[in-house]
């Protein structure tokens, strides 16, 4: 998904997200098991999301709900949710 800068947006964070939280799921039920250079570049993707998502949204917000989000804004971004994943991948992997 190179550059990342120009890829990276709330809709395709959105699918993303959704694959890598079905991958840490299954490895957590150990349902499937995966090549150790695969979870790196897991890994290295999260982090990439982490630098280029600072200013990246995951919620579309209208003009009504706008103000609601101004206070949960720094929880609303691309980098706050890849930091989680990459924290939870980690914690399956180590464990």
């Amino acid at each position: 998904m190179e550059p990342y800068d120009k890829k990276l947006g709330t809709d395709t964070w959105f699918y993303c997200k959704r694959c890598m939280i079905s991958l840490i799921e299954n490895l957590a039920k150990h349902l499937i098991s995966i090549r150790d250079s695969v979870l790196q570049e897991c890994l290295q993707f999260l982090e990439q999301c982490e630098i280029y998502g600072k200013d990246i949204p995951t919620i579309v917000a209208d003009a009504l709900t706008l103000n609601e989000l101004e206070n949960e804004n720094a929880k609303n971004t691309v980098t706050y949710e890849a930091r989680l994943l990459r924290a939870l991948l980690l914690e399956v992997i180590n464990n």
